[in-house]
């Protein structure tokens, strides 16, 4: 049983009270949702299958990268702000938190962009893949290692921490800002299915940096 409200049920008259709220919420899931759908759908082996009995499997990474573009620059461009403050910390009157704030962002992004670098970054992109084709070469992907492939496979971007840091650890956390790092927080947890044996390279490759650098002089 609803409490009535000039004849209109409660929840209802609750609804229309905060339209303007409740459209932002519509309009910025969507956009997430848009993105988070672009970065699924695309990433399916059907997909790719599909480029492939097409012949145009060495521009399917580059149409993934151009689609992801504009996906997100669809949500930069609609995306509504909602600046209710869930917190916020003063970092004009407490000129060291702006520092660590900075640093430590810069740090994050700095270890994302040397990571897909490391991941090889061209041919994350799909420039790698064009450049061989039309030297007559194999896929790149093909010449990795068996663990690398496998690591690709689980997660194509560096440093889930990193990411995870930049969408929560901020100074002044927003309604909005808050929707996006709980769901892209949870994108990723469902989406990146690193174990046990794609750590385990990672920590052999970094010792065996490690030792390479060492006997550098």
């Amino acid at each position: 049983m609803f409490d009535m409200l000039f004849g209109i049920p409660a929840y209802i008259a609750l609804l229309l009270a905060h339209v303007d709220l409740v459209w932002a919420l519509l309009v910025d899931m969507s956009l997430l949702c848009t993105f988070m759908l672009q970065h699924t759908v695309m990433a399916r082996p059907v997909i790719k299958g599909l480029y492939n009995k097409l012949g145009l499997s060495i521009v399917e990474r580059s149409v993934y990268n151009l689609t992801a573009s504009l996906a997100l620059q669809l949500l930069i461009q609609h995306w509504v702000a909602l600046r209710d403050p869930v917190w916020r910390i003063n970092t004009v009157e407490h000129n060291a938190c702006w520092w660590m704030f900075a640093i430590s962002h810069g740090y994050c992004w700095a270890t994302i962009y040397l990571g897909s670098l490391t991941m090889d970054l061209s041919e994350l992109l799909g420039i790698k893949q064009v450049y061989y084709y039309l030297n007559g070469w194999e896929d790149p992907l093909t010449l990795k290692s068996s663990e690398l492939q496998r690591l690709i496979s689980h997660q194509r971007h560096p440093s889930f921490v990193s990411f995870f840091f930049i969408f929560w650890v901020h100074p002044y956390m927003s309604v909005d800002r808050l929707i996006m790092a709980v769901i892209m927080t949870l994108y990723m947890v469902c989406a990146w299915k690193v174990d046990d044996i794609d750590f385990e390279y990672q920590e052999r490759q970094f010792k065996r940096k490690e030792i390479e650098l060492s006997h550098v002089h």
